[in-house]
């Protein structure tokens, strides 16, 4: 059994390593978001992603580790949760993979507060070009001129819209 959970303990590392390079990947794009360096955040993005099916090849080698060892887990890649898989050994044992676990959810966490501050600014500077567009063209209804999904707007009666761009 140890080599079970040293062989998932190795995984866990190398997911962990992925999320840290994703924190960073975050840190990075706020100052590209910053910049309004559009090219690099389209190589974040699939940069991202890469990192995002990574991790999900990771999943699939623990359910094969465990698998292998003939434990039974009824877990597949979508349902996957270390803290289910550390629940399957003993008190000793699932120690060492609930400190992997509390490590991955504090990056985790950090990633998500990444995220929502750089989701948060792109919102705020959104605002700040509408604002000035309404400047320009002396718009004084103030109309929205991004929508929910930070799309230009259909603008019916109104001006030619001065500005358009999609990031």
């Amino acid at each position: 059994m140890d080599n079970i959970v040293t062989q998932i303990e190795v995984k866990c590392h190398e997911k962990l390593m992925i999320y840290h390079d994703l924190l960073d990947l975050f840190r990075k794009e706020r100052k590209s978001i910053v910049n309004a360096d559009v090219t690099a955040l389209w190589r974040f993005s699939s940069e991202k992603q890469a990192m995002a099916e990574n991790i999900e090849t990771i999943r699939k080698d623990i359910l094969t580790i465990l698998e292998s060892a003939f434990i039974r887990h009824e877990m597949t890649e979508k349902t996957f949760e270390l803290e289910s898989i550390a629940g399957l050994f003993g008190s000793g044992e699932a120690d060492s993979l609930l400190e992997h676990l509390i490590t991955i959810n504090r990056v985790k966490t950090q990633i998500q507060t990444a995220g929502t501050a750089n989701r948060l600014f792109i919102e705020e500077y959104l605002s700040t070009i509408n604002d000035l567009v309404n400047v320009i063209t002396c718009n004084e209804n103030k109309a929205e001129l991004y929508n929910q999904s930070k799309n230009v707007s259909k603008i019916r009666d109104q001006e030619t819209v001065l500005l358009s761009r999609e990031v």
